[in-house]
């Protein structure tokens, strides 16, 4: 496989780029990080990888971060008898398009394209040994994968000299393989056919048991209904003695029952006459209580009599007390409710005060306000009108400082000229001297004249005109800003500027001026407070004058205007009731100022105060007197009740007591009660004797008894029922299974059984010559492999020996191993050992032998570089594919630099070697051509 040609468009950072490659030797592109270098790389593995409708993380990834745009990578590849272009679009308008111009022309896409690409390839190359040969920037450095690559081992067979595994050869191993796995897993377990076989053998070895134990289920059936026969005779004798038993154990039981029913009788006639003496002790106990009641009601009458007389002093002294406490709450009321209109008249006047400050101080806000907005207005006009701003002046002294700078090499370099005038008549450019010392700067052409003598013409120089050039362009630059700005000079320029700044000041105090005075309102809002506000003001005093002196506290002046503070002491807090039981007899005038004012609201608080504390005190006072009369009338009530109520109880007990003697006197109820409890006691003894008598006769063992003989019973009728029932059912049993014919289903399980074993054994035959097969086959395969890994290893050991060479000094060989380079260049110094899946076990060097992953990052780099590189040079060239590398060797020195570059360029003579590196210095390879990307 030859790469011709590779074209990318819109691929991450690469906007469009095409390279062209030679069909043999090293190919370097060069350049600098983030040109699209390993995109490069990338795209030749999704050209042939990834269809054109994937919408994949690593498809997204590469499109222009900045660009809504398809990705679009085309290639020119011939591979075998083929040569084709493939184009492939990703993301917006996917395409895929194949061309093929040999062996003839053919012209695919979409899926179709991607398919027959993809065929083509596996027609044409190792696709593993394409994979392999890849090395890509960032990628691990580990062992390179060639056991599965088949042209690689064709080329090891020829190289071993052995006859090359062709087509035939694998696929007979393949086959073999395919015809074992039939059989056996990967691991060696059994599949299916084997599985199966086993499974029909045994299944039908288990219906042979099955029918066997069958019939010996029957034999033992048999035998179980004749022992059954001779049990049911035996159960039906126990089942008549049993039923006797119970009969006896019955009767008994039954004369037991009627003793205790006679027990019952004499209990209810005890119970009866215990109940009847009861109640005649309980009449006797009532008729005692009626007495003893009237008594008690008598005595607790006589008692309320002389408790109610004794009450009634007090009684009559705590009403006078709460009258007289009523009257002088009623005086502190009127004094609290005079005080309390004093302080709100007060509180209403220090109102008036605060609302005339709060007028002063919004009219000198907005006062502010409109000089604030004048200045602002004259600032905002004088920056209009003001073109010197920072940037202007900024340049005006940036020309100025050029014009300076200019003027003053112009006169370090100008020549002085001194003329000493001797007499009249000397000119200078055509001016007349007068007679003394001149000096003068010659930076133009100077003439001096002596009439009649001579006439002297000075030139300055080159250098000296330049500089004056300079000079003057210098000059015009400064002239040309000042006329363009309309000042005359630079410092009227500052002047301007600085004039400019204070008005920027002026501008910036204005608006905090403005925004400080105002705050969240408008001027127009503060008008309107302010003229709300002077109503108010001017309103108040005529107002506090007219207002009727009797109801104060309810007419107080109007509340202050919005958004003015309001003062709580201007809403009353008497209701129109109580502010008509009073009259303020003349009203304090107005005070002129906020202090005088405060201090009598100061003076009116505390007599409120004051007169506020005698009127609670009054309260408290007449609340006590109220609480103790009322006590004591309540106490004087509840007497009066009780004696109402005992005097009912006392009417009560004597009718109650008259009534009940004349139904019973007490004599005949005494008697009465005493004939009840002699019957009571005959009968309890009756009761007893009878009580005892049945207890001797231990009835608890006769139930005992009885319950045991009808549990036997049952027990013997349910053993008897069991039995026939079991016996029934096996009969029945042997008749169905009787007609099953059992034997006949047995010998033929017997037969199936036979046949199922030798299609197992035949089955398993055919297995383990499968496996055999296959074994051997394999055996004979790694036989091989180990033989022609030899030429991988020569070649491996030939191309490192370049690599490893005598110079170098030290290696890091990992794991703090000593110095593994070779002292010489000689064979011998450097040798690797390669695994059965032909990859690089160990490396001895200088007589050091290391396991590959003990060795350094660069060694195992190198290593693998190598193997990727004999492998390029052992496959054939027409069946081999490109070696890419993208920026490899990184932890590479110099010395074995230059031995890589021996063994890449080794195999560019036989192969298309591709590197993509940013710095090229490291490859110092004469023979290969170099791409440049910018």
């Amino acid at each position: 496989m030859r790469l011709h040609r590779i074209r990318l468009s819109n691929f991450r950072g690469v906007a469009a780029r095409e390279l062209r490659l030679p069909d043999h030797g090293v190919v370097i592109v060069e350049g600098p990080n983030e040109s699209g270098k390993s995109s490069l790389a990338e795209a030749l593995w999704l050209v042939f990888e990834v269809y054109d409708s994937s919408r994949s993380r690593r498809i997204t990834d590469i499109q222009p971060v900045d660009r809504d745009v398809g990705v679009e990578i085309e290639v020119e590849v011939s591979t075998g008898p083929y040569r084709f272009t493939y184009l492939k679009r990703f993301l917006k308008r996917p395409e895929t398009l194949l061309q093929l111009t040999a062996p003839r022309r053919e012209t695919l896409k979409g899926r179709p394209a991607h398919e027959r690409a993809l065929q083509i390839l596996d027609e044409t190359i190792d696709r593993q040994l394409w994979k392999a040969l890849r090395l890509v920037q960032g990628g691990p450095i580990d062992h390179v994968e060639l056991h599965d690559s088949q042209g690689l081992a064709q080329a090891l067979d020829r190289a071993a000299g052995q006859e090359t595994a062709g087509e035939r050869e694998l696929s007979i191993f393949d086959r073999a393989g395919l015809e074992y796995q039939k059989y056996y897993t990967p691991t060696g377990r059994p599949r299916t056919p084997l599985t199966e076989a086993a499974a029909r053998e045994a299944d039908a070895a288990a219906r042979v048991g099955e029918l066997e134990q069958e019939l010996q289920k029957i034999d033992d059936d048999v035998e179980r209904c004749t022992a059954l026969a001779d049990e049911i005779v035996r159960l039906e004798r126990d089942v008549v003695q049993a039923l006797a038993g119970a009969e006896r154990r019955a009767a008994e039981l039954e004369q037991l029952r009627r003793r205790e029913e006679v027990l019952k009788r004499l209990k209810l006639t005890s119970q009866s006459t215990q109940m009847e003496a009861s109640i005649a002790q309980r009449n006797v106990a009532e008729r005692d209580a009626l007495r003893a009641r009237h008594d008690a009601a008598l005595r607790d009458r006589a008692e309320l009599d002389r408790d109610a007389a004794k009450r009634a002093p007090a009684l009559a002294h705590a009403d006078q007390v709460e009258a007289d406490a009523a009257t002088a709450l009623a005086t502190a009321e009127q004094a609290a409710r005079t005080t309390r209109a004093l302080r709100e008249l007060f509180d209403n006047d220090l109102e008036y005060h605060k609302q005339r400050l709060f007028f002063e101080q919004l009219r000198q806000r907005r006062d502010r306000v409109v000089a604030a907005r004048e200045l602002q207005a004259a600032a905002r006009a004088e920056l209009e009108s003001s073109r010197i701003d920072d940037g202007v002046l900024k340049r005006i002294g940036q020309a100025e400082l050029a014009f300076v700078r200019a003027e003053a090499q112009l006169s370090a370099r100008s020549p002085q000229l001194e003329i000493r005038a001797l007499a009249e008549g000397v000119t200078l450019d055509g001016r007349e001297l007068e007679p003394g010392r001149h000096e003068t700067r010659v930076d133009a052409d100077a003439t001096v004249a002596l009439p009649g003598v001579a006439e002297i013409t000075i030139k300055p120089g080159q250098s000296v005109a330049e500089l004056r050039a300079a000079r003057d362009v210098a000059d015009s630059e400064l002239r040309q800003l000042l006329d363009e700005f309309d000042v005359a000079d630079v410092d009227a320029a500052r002047a301007a500027h600085a004039t400019r700044r204070e008005a920027q000041r002026t501008q910036s105090d204005c608006e905090a001026t403005i925004r400080e005075n105002l705050g969240d309102l408008t001027l127009d809002a503060i008008g309107d407070k302010i003229e709300r506000l002077r109503r108010w003001v001017e309103r108040y005093p005529e107002e506090r004058q007219n207002r009727p002196l009797d109801n104060a506290p309810s007419n107080a002046p109007s509340s202050a205007p919005d958004g003015a503070p309001e003062s709580a002491s201007s809403v009353s807090s008497e209701t129109p009731e109580e502010s008509r039981d009073w009259t303020l007899q003349g009203v304090p005038p107005l005070a002129t100022d906020f202090d005088g004012t405060r201090d009598a609201r100061t003076s009116a608080k505390h007599a409120a105060e004051q007169a506020a504390d005698a009127e609670n005190a009054a309260r408290a006072t007449l609340r006590t007197a109220a609480h103790e009369a009322r006590v004591l009338r309540e106490r004087r009530q509840e007497v009066d009740i009780r004696l109402r109520l005992a005097a009912q109880a006392e009417r009560k007990a004597a009718a109650d007591l008259g009534q009940a003697r004349s139904d019973e006197p007490d004599d005949a109820l005494a008697a009465q009660a005493a004939a009840a409890s002699d019957r009571a006691r005959a009968a309890q003894q009756t009761h007893r004797d009878e009580q005892r008598s049945l207890a001797e006769a231990r009835p608890e063992r006769i139930r005992e008894f009885a319950e045991n003989a009808r549990r036997a019973r049952r027990v013997a009728e349910d053993r008897l029922g069991h039995a026939q029932d079991e016996q029934r059912q096996l009969s029945i049993s042997l008749e169905l299974r009787g007609e099953k014919g059992l034997f006949d289903a047995r010998e033929d399980a017997r037969t199936e059984r036979v046949r199922f074993g030798r299609e197992s054994q035949a089955v398993q035959r055919r297995a383990d010559a499968a496996s055999m097969l296959f074994r051997t086959l394999r055996d004979e395969r790694e036989s091989a492999r180990r033989a022609y890994s030899q030429p991988l290893r020569q070649v491996i050991e030939r191309l490192a020996r370049d690599v490893f060479r005598a110079d170098d000094a030290t290696d890091a060989g990992g794991m703090g191993a000593p110095d593994d380079r070779s002292g010489t260049s000689g064979t011998g110094d450097f040798a690797i050992e390669l695994d059965d899946e032909l990859r690089v076990r160990t490396r001895t060097l200088h007589g050091k032998t290391l396991a590959f992953d003990q060795l350094s990052v660069g060694a195992r780099e190198q290593l693998g570089l190598v193997t990727r590189l004999a492998c390029a040079l052992l496959v054939d060239p027409d069946e081999g594919v490109p070696v890419i590398l993208d920026d490899t060797l990184g932890h590479t020195d110099p010395d074995r630099l230059a031995g890589m570059a021996g063994a890449l360029e080794a195999t560019g003579k036989h192969s298309q070697v591709l590197l993509l590196t940013c710095s090229p210095e490291r490859f110092r390879i004469p023979s290969a051509q170099r791409i440049v990307l910018r």
